[in-house]
């Protein structure tokens, strides 16, 4: 009993080492998952460069929103009734 279960194990153990012997499938799905992280890592550089800019604009334009607020704020106490 001992002996069958030994050589079914032997078996099974070939047959599922032969089945992953094709690594022509597995050479195309690396590459393809390769392109994909250098188009994902582009998109990311693509996106960061795009905050960068608009976070300096948002630095402009908070910087003229607060010199218009302070001629407003002058206007408004030089004016008198």
């Amino acid at each position: 009993m001992n002996k069958k279960l030994l050589i079914t194990g032997a078996v099974a153990s070939i047959v599922l080492l032969a089945g992953c012997s094709n690594h022509d499938e597995m050479d195309k799905s690396m590459a393809n998952l390769t392109n994909q992280v250098s188009e994902l890592s582009d998109k990311v550089d693509m996106i960061a460069a795009d905050q960068a800019s608009m976070k300096a604009d948002l630095s402009t334009v908070a910087g003229e929103a607060e010199r218009a607020n302070s001629r407003i704020d002058n206007i408004a106490t030089s004016y008198k009734k």
